[in-house]
């Protein structure tokens, strides 16, 4: 159950979820993203090259923390330059549809994307609609995602002396199952999905209740410090291959900080 207790909080912290406190980055990608991706547009004999071009997109490149359909609009643009793919279903696709939904500015949810299809019934659309649904099942069907060392015993350190929000581009109930099987659901005041818009939308929210110098994000990709530097709130990152360091380093020197109440500059400085 998320906490329903206010306390007077004076800072707020965001943490993404996937990658970040979760190492599950990977394996959703492997298991659920990319075998959808593959069955959904017919790209089976053209399997490892799109396997690549996914995974490097979504773990290695400034895309990674972006929405699952800001992403998928870039593989299929970067899909129709990789020579590996001639001949494959990728030159017949209409991608415009998708092109004009996800530069709408609208959540980019399931809910955005059944109402986008209702004024525009492109195969393109209905497609991602499939593939979204098909991987979300998936995911629920994965074994519990385990947390990274040390970032329990820093989120929890943290929760006493300032409000702890999930801010994420995945859904709300696989955030909901994700932190509830890791026993960690207690430990945070709210869970914001793509139900709730783009993270730097999350991240004004935040700092309009707190104000931007009270809010820090924590993340572990480019997009989630675009998100942060939008929202003018402050940023720490979770380096990918070095998770347990800089949770141990947050957990050890930052929020002894907070704990003294010298407040997120003096956190950041730090």
């Amino acid at each position: 159950m998320i906490k329903t207790e206010r306390k007077h909080f004076t800072n707020c912290l965001a943490v993404d979820s996937d990658g970040c406190v979760f190492d599950s980055m990977r394996v959703k990608q492997e298991s659920c993203f990319i075998p959808r991706l593959i069955e959904t547009w017919n790209f089976r004999n053209w399997k490892a090259a799109v396997t690549d071009e996914a995974l490097h997109l979504n773990l290695y490149s400034d895309y990674r923390g972006e929405n699952r359909f800001v992403i998928l609009l870039k593989l299929f643009e970067t899909l129709r330059k990789d020579t590996r793919l001639a001949g494959s279903p990728i030159a017949a696709l209409d991608l415009q549809p998708l092109r004009k939904w996800v530069r709408s500015g609208d959540g980019l949810s399931i809910d955005s994307l059944e109402k986008a299809l209702e004024a525009n019934e492109a195969p393109i659309l209905r497609e991602a609609l499939r593939w979204t649904l098909a991987v979300n099942r998936d995911i629920a069907a994965l074994p519990p995602s385990r947390p990274f060392p040390n970032s329990v015993d820093a989120l929890r350190a943290a929760g006493d002396h300032c409000e702890i929000r999930v801010v994420s581009s995945a859904n709300r109930r696989a955030l909901e199952r994700e932190w509830s099987e890791a026993g960690l659901l207690g430990m945070v005041h709210s869970l914001n999905g793509q139900e709730q818009g783009r993270k730097e939308d999350m991240l004004r929210k935040a700092a309009g209740a707190y104000s931007p110098d009270r809010v820090l994000m924590i993340g572990d990709a480019p997009a989630d410090r675009r998100a942060a530097e939008a929202a003018g709130v402050h940023f720490y990152l979770i380096r990918a291959g070095r998770e347990q360091e800089d949770w141990e380093y947050l957990h050890r020197y930052l929020v002894p900080l907070l704990v003294a109440g010298k407040g997120l500059d003096a956190l950041v400085q730090a």
